[in-house]
């Protein structure tokens, strides 16, 4: 696991990681704010929760405009700008694991408590 995160040759699997993450964040968020339980934390994806289908496009076109820009861009990264790279992706590998374990907890736990 430590090798994979060090390595800046598996920067293309990380990013579709990360996409993959992004997409089940804003299925789960979905699934959870229909419940009338929960609500959307993140103030910016807020505005677009009233209608899933916005959420949708938002959460799927942005990132992946974002990640395929990030990704020709490193066609030509110097190691250095690679290493920096590599370090916020798995950051963002980070970040989004606990969102979707988060989700994950949330959702278990509403089953549970509203058989």
């Amino acid at each position: 696991m430590i090798a994979f995160i060090k390595r800046t040759d598996n920067l293309r699997a990380k990013l579709i990681a990360v996409y993959a993450l992004n997409v089940t964040d804003i299925l789960l968020t979905l699934a959870l704010d229909a419940t009338n339980a929960f609500y959307e934390g993140n103030p910016v994806m807020a505005l677009f929760m009233n209608s899933a289908s916005a959420a949708l496009a938002v959460k799927l076109v942005v990132p992946a405009a974002l990640i395929a820009l990030l990704y020709f861009r490193l066609g030509g990264a110097t190691p250095r700008q690679l290493k920096s790279a590599n370090t916020l992706v798995c950051a963002l590998l980070a970040l989004y694991a606990l969102i979707n374990v988060s989700h994950i907890f949330w959702s278990m736990l509403y089953l549970v408590l509203h058989r």
